[in-house]
């Protein structure tokens, strides 16, 4: 396991806007490598021999058959599947089969995960259903005329494990949206408040934390709205999902990953032909314990991960996900 070095950021306010983007281009920067700007998004690095192009922060090794099949869970899981990589039990419906995807959700076994066939970002993601009235509200905040994917819900704590080549180098948790009551701001006014914290992170200053149709169904199962105040110290979880634009936090854990887990999340990029590198979302108790002393699922590979994650995480160490790219992709490691 060959891991990402820590990373030092001079001054975040020159990374707000397309963050993944501008990592990309400070670690070309430090590394001496040529840029030749064509557009504010299209660019190429070169060191004289090599070169690749850049499209944001989706490099030219990724291929178009690697973006289709990360676009689409279901084809995802097939290369899971293929490879003896734990994942879901799930299929997909069409959007008009509600009450024949609820008679499948009870048959592999309630709480279950809806998501929508393709998407990114969590939209229209809802974790942990176990009645009727939440199945049916999930079922209508996926967007309008996406098949939709029922799967079983695995317990654990969501991971985002960063792969380039035959190494595994950045893992993050992904914490859900939560709120910390102080018994006087309402839950709108703390939402408020957790925003203007994050805005100071370039990465997550762009993922407003917002209430969704998802998260007012939680309030209202525990009697609360927007306008109810939490009591001091009260922890409250708005999201089952952890995504991180959803309100999301996360912490590096880098360091604490079991080396099988690390050679499974490297099986999982190799997975999807065409992807040198990739983000490999996984679900487990304590990602520091080898696989088999618990239960884990690989639930989603990305093949234009998010970059800057891994450099502005919530709590814990930077690390510099972009110039561990770019060494591999310049034979400077």
């Amino acid at each position: 396991m060959s891991v990402a070095k820590p990373w030092t950021c001079g001054r975040p306010a020159d990374f707000a806007g397309s963050v993944h983007r501008k990592v990309l281009l400070d670690a070309a920067r430090r590394r001496d490598l040529k840029i030749t700007q064509v557009t504010r998004s299209l660019y190429a690095l070169g060191d004289g021999l090599r070169g690749h192009v850049f499209v944001e922060h989706a490099v030219d090794t990724t291929t178009h058959v690697a973006r289709l099949i990360t676009e689409s869970k279901q084809l995802t899981r097939l290369c899971l599947k293929r490879a003896g990589i734990a994942t879901p039990v799930g299929r997909s419906f069409i959007s008009t089969a509600r009450d024949a995807a609820w008679t499948y959700a009870n048959r592999i076994g309630l709480p279950v995960v809806l998501k929508p066939h393709k998407g990114t970002a969590g939209i229209g993601v809802t974790s942990n259903i176990s009645t009727r009235d939440h199945f049916d509200a999930a079922w209508g905040a996926v967007p309008r005329g996406r098949r939709v994917i029922v799967e079983r819900f695995v317990p654990g704590k969501d991971h985002r494990l960063l792969v380039v080549g035959d190494h595994m180098i950045c893992a993050a948790i992904r914490e859900p949206a939560s709120l910390v009551g102080d018994g006087r701001a309402t839950i709108a006014e703390l939402i408020q408040a957790k925003n203007a914290e994050r805005a100071s992170n370039p990465y997550t200053g762009a993922k407003k934390m917002k209430l969704t149709e998802d998260m007012g169904f939680r309030l209202q199962q525990f009697g609360m709205t927007d306008e109810s105040i939490l009591e001091s110290g009260r922890t409250y979880v708005l999201h089952p999902v952890a995504n991180i634009g959803a309100g999301g936090e996360s912490v590096d854990v880098t360091e604490h990953v079991h080396p099988e887990f690390a050679r499974i999340a490297v099986r999982a990029c190799k997975a999807v032909p065409g992807m040198l590198h990739g983000g490999i979302d996984l679900i487990a108790e304590d990602i520091s314990e080898p696989p088999d002393s618990q239960d884990w699922a690989v639930i989603e590979t990305n093949s234009v991960p998010d970059i800057a994650l891994h450099h502005f995480p919530t709590r814990g160490v930077p690390r510099d996900a972009a110039g561990a790219l770019l060494d591999h992709l310049f034979g400077l490691a």
